[in-house]
């Protein structure tokens, strides 16, 4: 099953960020590697904004940070366990929908546009197209998981992602929400890693409907000033 708003939407003039890019906003898809769209679990995989591959391409988590969201993160088996990906449906999007010059990060009037026109729609509409199954939005990012707390709990709130951490596994309007640090830190600090692992393990959990294994660290303190 195909979502009609999952679909891109070249018109789309709500900010100057449809100027001059390859692809206007660049559609959320169905992850082809993950179960098809049925009786399965949701994970929505929502990140920041496409980068340079993914304008080139038009097909979000393309660039070298999704490729480790999709193959690491998601593909692969976390303490023997079947991976995220094999268990779920998985859909990949972001909050905001072109590529922004020189690859700087969107301004807020770009993720308030984008997010209302685009994002919110969308979490609706998988809402409504899925209102039996377990639902899982996961947050790659600190501007990801403002717009989506934002969308679940309606309330505007500007944080870091040790802080939306501490809500990791809550349930609002049928969604589990879960916030991870962008894998762009990851390729920066090398710390990032086992927290995002122990991230994944709360999405494993809540698939498998199993007991939280998170260890320690499930946060980090960085060395040096990260976007993300």
């Amino acid at each position: 099953m195909q979502l009609p708003l999952l679909e891109r939407e070249a018109s789309c003039t709500a900010c100057e960020l449809h100027e001059g890019v390859q692809t206007v906003c660049v559609p959320s898809i169905h992850y082809e590697d993950s179960r098809p769209p049925g009786s399965s679990p949701i994970v929505c995989v929502v990140g920041q904004n496409p980068g340079h591959e993914e304008d080139r391409d038009g097909v979000p988590l393309i660039g070298v940070s999704g490729q480790y969201t999709r193959k690491v993160f998601l593909g692969s088996m976390i303490d023997d366990r079947p991976s995220i990906r094999s268990l779920s449906t998985i859909f990949l999007m972001n909050t905001v929908r072109c590529w922004t010059p020189q690859g700087q990060d969107p301004g807020i009037k770009h993720y308030t546009r984008c997010a209302k026109r685009h994002l919110y729609p969308e979490l609706e509409a998988i809402g409504a197209a899925y209102p039996d199954n377990l639902k899982i939005i996961l947050c790659l990012g600190r501007f990801a998981g403002q717009r989506v707390w934002t969308f679940l709990s309606g309330e505007k709130r500007r944080a870091s992602v040790a802080e939306y951490t501490r809500f990791n596994g809550s349930t609002l309007r049928g969604f589990s929400f879960v916030t991870t640090y962008h894998p762009a830190a990851f390729l920066r600090e090398r710390s990032y890693f086992d927290p995002i692992v122990n991230h994944m393990r709360i999405v494993q959990d809540i698939l498998l409907g199993t007991a939280p294994r998170v260890t320690k660290p499930n946060t980090v303190k960085p060395r040096r000033p990260v976007a993300h």
